[in-house]
């Protein structure tokens, strides 16, 4: 669907009714073109929003009339927020390459966090209002944006990918002991595990963690030195053993 580039301008106010009450907590919206979770696109649509829920959703013509009294505020388009279902907010811009010894340095994750607190208000400023990170230092600041301090979207995030040693969501650069360091001290978005007990026991750290979802990384990748997309690496059991436990939490 195209859009004119200046389309025609809908009235700056609707026709004067008495006010409902609480009117302070009504906020309109009208949008040249308003482009609603389900059905058609609407040209000259109005939203009502009170409080935090939208109350109403229609043609300029038909808003009812306890909403005439409020003066709506204009844009052009108005559409639903947007879900990323696959995000990383890990302080790349500092941080420069995924693997760089650097991130396991005393302080980093603080530094990446930092970082991360600027690319959520960008990524929500963006539209996105909803986002699934799959590893990284979002999940960490995620009640902060909850609790109201912070600016960004709605993370569900798994805190770190799961993966066997040696998976793709191991670091291969890096020696094991300072992986596993950084990664049993929480300051890390790295999940290793092997075998059935150590993979249920990893779900859970997860959780404690304040996981949303569990990333598992049951085969090589494309980003990972030593493996291949079609390397096979959990095994069956391990596989399920981790998605039982998430079942359960």
């Amino acid at each position: 669907m195209r859009v004119p580039l200046q389309p025609p301008q809908p009235p700056t106010h609707i026709a004067s009714e008495p006010p409902i009450e609480d009117a302070e907590t009504i906020s309109l919206i009208s949008a040249t073109l308003l482009i609603p979770g389900r059905g058609e696109p609407i040209q000259n649509g109005v939203l009502v929003i009170k409080g935090s829920k939208i109350d109403w959703i229609g043609r300029h013509d038909d808003v009812p009339p306890k909403y005439h009294n409020i003066p709506p505020r204009h844009v052009p388009v108005l559409m639903p927020g947007l879900w990323d279902v696959h995000v990383h907010f890990v302080g790349l811009d500092v941080l420069g390459t995924w693997a760089a010894p650097s991130a396991y340095l005393p302080g980093f994750n603080a530094l990446g966090g930092a970082v991360t607190v600027d690319d959520l208000k960008t990524t929500l400023m963006a539209g996105y209002t909803s986002v699934r990170e799959l590893g990284g230092y979002g999940g960490d600041v995620w009640p902060a944006v909850q609790n109201g301090p912070l600016i960004g979207p709605n993370i569900y995030s798994s805190i770190a990918a799961l993966s066997i040693t040696g998976g793709h969501g191991d670091d291969h650069s890096s020696p094991l002991d300072t992986v596993t360091a950084a990664m049993n001290c929480g300051g890390s978005p790295i999940g290793i595990c092997d075998g059935v007990d150590d993979c249920i026991k990893t779900v859970r750290k997860m959780v404690r963690r304040g996981a949303r979802c569990i990333k598992v990384c049951s085969s090589g990748g494309v980003g990972s030195l030593n493996d291949d997309p079609e390397d096979r690496q959990f095994s069956d059991e391990e596989l399920k053993a981790m998605v039982d436990e998430a079942a359960r939490s």
